[in-house]
């Protein structure tokens, strides 16, 4: 494994029943727990009340509404850039990513700029 036990800062997760063993297994105590408002299986709502309890905090927003809200939904992922910069954990500058987005996808810049965009606003609720 790339990551030590119990020393990630940052963990996304979108559907939490999935990912709960390697939250508990790779999670640093201090750690920033992001995840998805409204999971895909229903069996994961208790679930996201669990998980708030291993993490030093947690970041929730809402992935489903954020990619219905887009013109092309294989863009959604780009949310999580939102919500990173959001909460001042994004790891490049946004300028710096702008220019990539620009460079590699100049026909869809627009699309990923507004899922950016919907995932900073997407943030629903922070707890520490």
């Amino acid at each position: 494994s790339l990551i030590m036990n119990q020393t990630a800062d940052i963990i996304i997760c979108l559907e939490p029943s999935v990912g709960m063993s390697i939250i508990m297994k790779y999670l640093s105590p201090a750690g920033t727990l992001i995840i998805n408002e409204r999971p895909f299986l229903q069996k994961c709502q208790k679930t996201n009340r669990s998980l708030q309890r291993l993490a030093g905090r947690t970041v929730r927003f809402d992935l489903v509404t954020g990619a219905c809200s887009l013109k092309d939904p294989r863009v959604s992922a780009f949310t999580v850039v939102g919500v990173l910069e959001g909460i001042g954990r994004l790891p490049v500058s946004a300028k710096a990513l702008q220019g990539y987005l620009e460079e590699i996808y100049p026909e869809k810049r627009e699309e990923y700029l507004t899922a950016w965009k919907t995932g900073r606003q997407g943030i629903s609720g922070e707890f520490k």
